[in-house]
């Protein structure tokens, strides 16, 4: 399995759990530290994604996705891939982050 997908799976897993322990708990400050470790894991995923396709990533573009992760990351994708790919991946993004806040709301909901 790929290092990125792993990430992507780690992500996921966690928007789950910080999901079940904001429902449950309701403790302070936990949506800043989710917030740290999401783009966190998005500027890990973006150096990954660009070794694993031979891509040589700018460091100012890194900072960026650290600092923006979803405007980072497309504008990483728009940058290294075009346009026709770059949007595909970009749906693939938003698509992802759509599917995590369901996982993050899910607890919240049944709990």
């Amino acid at each position: 399995m790929k290092k990125t997908r792993i990430i992507i799976i780690f992500a996921a897993f966690c928007f789950f759990i910080f999901g079940v322990v904001d429902a449950l708990f309701k403790p302070e400050g936990i949506r800043f530290i989710h917030m740290i470790l999401n783009a966190f894991l998005a500027f890990i995923w973006c150096k990954t994604h660009a070794v694993e396709h031979n891509k040589k990533i700018g460091f100012i573009y890194l900072v960026f996705v650290l600092v923006f992760p979803v405007i980072g990351i497309s504008i990483y994708l728009f940058k290294f891939f075009g346009f026709k790919l770059g949007s595909q991946k970009i749906l693939q993004v938003i698509l992802f982050y759509i599917l995590c806040l369901l996982l993050y709301l899910s607890p919240i909901y049944y709990l």
